[in-house]
């Protein structure tokens, strides 16, 4: 059955033996090609950066005893806002906080009364990651000034029974204001 097919052919094949073309200055192709070589412009590629890993590189970053993360500002320069998630495990009410984005920013000029702006810079770049605003807070209450309660509460006229229970008050207070995490 194979030399059935051998000898005929439904299609005819067509050979080029003559020389291969050559481009002149009339061949239509070639300026064709000129012309396009012109539209292609050479830009410089974007950097793509990794919002995940900005926002973990600012994240863990120390902030100063007397501010709070407010919001950040990445690359791309949109901005993200703390989402505080609650959730119960085992009965206890867990917090956690995730960066989303903002959908709806105020119009005109923001002005950043009480806040600290810190920059995060990829040096070998020279771009600006990201930029972190922090918000200022109350200073919570000095050692000194705990102590100088203790002492009023000692000096003060205070029923000999319920002296015991100001002192204990205040010390689950100050217990209180060290678990809490800036």
């Amino acid at each position: 059955s194979s030399k059935q097919y051998e000898g005929s052919s439904d299609k005819k094949v067509h050979g080029w033996n003559g020389p291969p073309p050559t481009y002149n200055e009339t061949t239509k192709s070639r300026k064709i090609l000129k012309k396009a070589d012109k539209d292609i412009s050479h830009k410089p590629k974007k950097s793509i950066i990794d919002n995940k890993k900005v926002i973990d590189k600012i994240v863990n970053t120390k902030i100063p005893a007397n501010f709070k993360r407010q919001n950040l500002i990445l690359g791309n320069f949109q901005i993200y806002g703390a989402a505080v998630k609650k959730t119960k495990v085992f009965g206890k009410e867990v917090e956690e906080i995730e960066w989303e984005p903002v959908n709806s920013i105020p119009e005109g000029p923001i002005i950043l009364n009480d806040r600290t702006i810190r920059l995060y810079v990829d040096v070998s770049s020279s771009n600006i990651e990201g930029i972190e605003i922090l918000q200022k807070l109350e200073m919570p209450e000095t050692e000194e000034k705990v102590e100088e309660k203790k002492a009023k509460i000692l000096t003060e006229k205070v029923i000999p029974g319920k002296r015991k229970m100001y002192l204990e008050q205040l010390d689950e207070s100050i217990e209180e204001l060290n678990k809490v995490s800036i």
